[in-house]
């Protein structure tokens, strides 16, 4: 029975609003909207990828706080953004956005390389984490006309830590598979 009740509000999202003057459209289209953002958006989705496949080459519990942190700093961004005040232009967001991109390509590469070692995968992480503030702040520029904020917030937030950590579990389970090998 609780499984029944617990699909219901998630099919049906008007029975979970208890009080009035929720305006459940555009909480939805926001949902949505910020869930499938970083799918559908190509400079996300890489740079979730690479945000996972970075964080399974850490050793220890760091490796969990590099995509909590990111999401944190993405959150920031978002709101901050949308708030408009943000200093950074459109144009320099989107330049960040590749830089970023650039630099988790690279070290990706360069950590399946010999220059591989623990400082060098944990500055790796790191430095790719820092950047999340800029796709926050790309977030809360994109959102799309009359949705919530709120809820295209939790929708690229639920959608983005949902892709680092299949990422995280595929390359693990992908790593024993190699018998211990790190791809």
């Amino acid at each position: 029975m609780k499984y029944i009740i617990a699909a219901l509000t998630l099919v049906l999202p008007s029975i979970v609003f208890a009080h009035s003057g929720h305006d459940q459209a555009s909480l939805s289209v926001g949902f949505s909207g910020g869930f499938l953002h970083p799918l559908l958006g190509l400079d996300h989705l890489l740079t979730l990828i690479a945000v996972g496949v970075l964080s399974v080459r850490i050793e220890g519990k760091q490796k969990y706080m590099i995509p909590l942190s990111f999401m944190a700093l993405m959150l920031a961004g978002f709101f901050t953004a949308h708030s408009s005040m943000h200093l950074i232009s459109a144009g320099t967001i989107e330049m960040l956005i590749i830089v970023s991109l650039l630099a988790a390509a690279v070290f990706v590469a360069l950590g399946h390389s010999l220059l591989r070692s623990g400082v060098f995968n944990k500055v790796a992480a790191w430095t790719v984490t820092s950047f999340a503030t800029v796709h926050g702040l790309a977030h809360g520029l994109e959102i799309p006309a009359g949705a919530d904020a709120q809820g295209f917030a939790l929708g690229f937030a639920v959608a983005g830590m949902s892709i680092m950590a299949v990422t995280m579990v595929g390359l693990a389970n992908l790593n024993k598979s190699f018998m211990g090998k790190t791809i």
